[in-house]
């Protein structure tokens, strides 16, 4: 079971909107649309959590534990980001981010936690968070993690897209084969028939 720190209380005007000094437009702090998983078997906690993401414009999926986390991956996709605690009973969050790697391998991950074992091992790649954190720097990690779930969307779907042109071109290959051997086929057939009335008259 994980340790439920809280969060570091930010001023609210620095979670505010900030200009951009060179073109003037707004950028917000907060990223919006994304879905946002996130798993931890302490109530306050994913309460906690659940809030936090919610006023920041994301969509939460709360999973009170890595079985409920992993129903909701098989169906309720997509997930574009899943966070989370590292020790729960029913499975330790480096499993958890390792077999939703393997079922939705386009899902960026973040584990979060207030302490870790040396024997906890962090899938490479993998941003490990620590209690206490502020809203500022969960945020941004949490933006820092969508920008990698966009860029395996990218992959992935650069991936399926050649998959597609190497069947398409298979399919085309395949198809030119069969052609020609039937054009090659016909041709012995013609060429032995006109054998065949030769081979068939008298000699003198």
């Amino acid at each position: 079971m994980g340790v439920p720190l809280p969060f570091v209380a930010v001023p609210e005007n620095r979670c505010q909107p900030e200009k951009s000094a060179d073109n003037g437009s707004v950028r917000s702090f907060f990223l919006a649309t994304a879905r946002v998983l996130i798993v931890d078997d302490e109530p306050l906690f994913l309460d906690v959590l659940d809030r936090t993401l919610s006023r920041a414009g994301y969509e939460v999926l709360p999973a009170s534990g890595p079985r409920r986390a992993l129903e909701i991956i098989r169906n309720e996709p997509p997930v574009d980001l899943i966070l989370s605690d590292v020790e729960m009973p029913e499975m330790r969050g480096t499993e958890l981010v390792r077999e939703i790697a393997r079922i939705s391998p386009q899902t960026a991950a973040m584990l979060i936690t207030g302490y870790i074992s040396h024997s906890a091992k962090v899938p490479e790649g993998v941003p490990l968070l620590q209690k206490p954190i502020s809203i500022r720097d969960l945020i941004s990690a949490v933006q820092a993690a969508l920008a990698r779930s966009a860029e395996l969307r990218a992959e992935l779907q650069g991936t399926q897209e050649r998959s597609a042109e190497l069947r398409r071109e298979s399919w085309q290959l395949r198809s030119e084969a069969r052609e020609a051997i039937s054009m090659a086929a016909d041709r012995v057939w013609k060429a032995r028939n006109q054998l065949e009335p030769r081979e068939q008259q008298p000699k003198p």
